[in-house]
């Protein structure tokens, strides 16, 4: 190839880098207001009990709930639509159900809606050192052509990771692991 057609490649490999870490950091950005809620949401849960058959009986009788509980409801009303990959079509009952079970919840114990919050707050600071790390690397190499495989190792603690995991990587929004397309 000739030097031009090399550069030209090399500008095009940065060009999808600098677009991959943007979509992450966009994802990060989405999953900040996320975490916020969800903090707010453990906050009212410490000062709220929830669990209790009561609650599980009457979720959204206001007149049987306190300002506390019905905050808390708000929020997990505000989190369940983005449970739901942007552009995938409309939700189904059944998919509404699934999401609103993967939020912390007044029906819940408080130890469930603490663990659902850190659970998401892990994966969260992992995305955040994904995209330290990116950016790292594509000021290194100029490229992303080999980080999928890097990161998969320093994620495993050195350990080799299954061809297929360099192929995935975290949605913030969603809190899954996904196919990259």
């Amino acid at each position: 190839l000739s030097r031009k057609d090399q550069a030209e490649i090399k500008m095009k490999m940065y060009a999808e880098g600098r677009k991959r870490l943007a979509d992450l950091q966009a994802q990060i950005s989405d999953g900040g207001s996320t975490m916020a809620d969800l903090n707010e949401f453990g906050r009212l849960n410490r000062e709220n009990s929830t669990g209790s058959w009561w609650q599980q009986l009457t979720p959204d009788k206001q007149m049987f709930r306190s300002d506390g509980s019905m905050q808390m409801a708000a929020i997990q009303s505000r989190l369940a639509p983005k449970q739901r990959e942007t552009g995938s079509g409309s939700s189904t009952d059944t998919d509404v159900r699934m999401f609103l079970r993967g939020l912390p919840s007044t029906e819940n114990y408080g130890s469930t809606n603490k663990g659902i919050r850190e659970d998401f707050e892990g994966n969260y600071k992992r995305a955040i050192e994904k995209a330290n790390a990116m950016q790292a690397h594509l000021d290194q190499f100029g490229n992303l052509t080999d980080f999928d495989s890097r990161w998969a190792q320093r994620s495993s603690g050195g350990q080799a990771q299954p061809a297929s995991s360099a192929n995935m990587r975290f949605n913030v929004k969603t809190g899954k692991l996904e196919a990259v397309k």
